[in-house]
């Protein structure tokens, strides 16, 4: 079934808004008033996604940042009429051209965008009990990074980082570091596994003790439970 005469008016002016170097004008639009209608159009998609990756925008440059925010304004019609769905949209398309980025662009975008999720996400509540011995947050996200994007080197130093950002009960989202043998035993809580089984296979699969691991795990469980990042259940000192 066709589209009405409308609808395909419509859809040709918001491309030629869009990328007016590849498509056309649609008759009975004054031309000055299309391009101030464009020069508002792209000043505000700038506006939202320098405000939600301020970082990434004053470590790339405005020149460069420009150059993306235009060139994505060209190629992607946002999939949502909302700005605020803007920051997501702009990410997924820079994905797919990673290549042609600087390497800690992506990932410093994804952090802080991580973070601006946490604060933003509904409180949810804490599991009835913790049979496997600890239960995380469940505002919380475990992560890794090729670099140490939660830090303000210029640009992000390289090296391979492990975190937890969780909110706390004072709804500000934390960031903990981590070795990556915790990050891989919290994963391993994450997916349901009891304290003495995650010790147990992770000892496994590294080649260490499970009493050296079991005694890290107590010092570690008891630090995040201290800051509001998990909770302990009655089997979390039998590991």
């Amino acid at each position: 079934m066709d589209e009405p005469p409308h609808i395909r008016w419509q859809r040709a002016f918001a491309a030629h808004l869009r990328d007016p170097a590849r498509h056309p004008m649609p008759e009975g639009i004054d031309r000055r008033g299309a391009a101030t209608y464009r020069r508002l159009l792209l000043g505000n998609t700038d506006r939202v996604l320098s405000g939600r990756f301020a970082r990434a925008q004053r470590l790339l440059g405005k020149p460069r940042w420009a150059d993306l925010v235009g060139a994505f304004q060209a190629e992607c019609a946002s999939p949502s009429p909302f700005y605020r769905e803007l920051p997501a949209a702009f990410l997924a398309w820079l994905r797919t051209d990673a290549d042609s980025l600087p390497p800690w662009l992506l990932p410093l975008m994804e952090f802080d965008w991580l973070r601006f999720e946490l604060e933003i996400a509904e409180d949810a509540p804490w599991p009835a009990s913790a049979p496997g011995g600890a239960a995380l947050n469940p505002v919380a996200r475990l992560r890794g990074y090729p670099f140490a994007v939660h830090r303000l080197p210029d640009p992000p130093e390289p090296g391979e980082v492990d975190m937890l950002l969780f909110r706390d009960a004072d709804d500000i989202v934390r960031i903990v570091d981590l070795s990556s043998t915790s990050r891989a035993l919290l994963q391993r809580l994450a997916a349901g596994e009891d304290l003495r089984g995650a010790c147990a296979g992770l000892a496994l699969e590294l080649g260490r003790p499970v009493e050296e691991l079991a005694a890290l795990a107590r010092l570690l469980l008891h630090d995040l439970e201290c800051i509001g990042a998990l909770r302990l259940g009655k089997r979390a000192d039998r590991a």
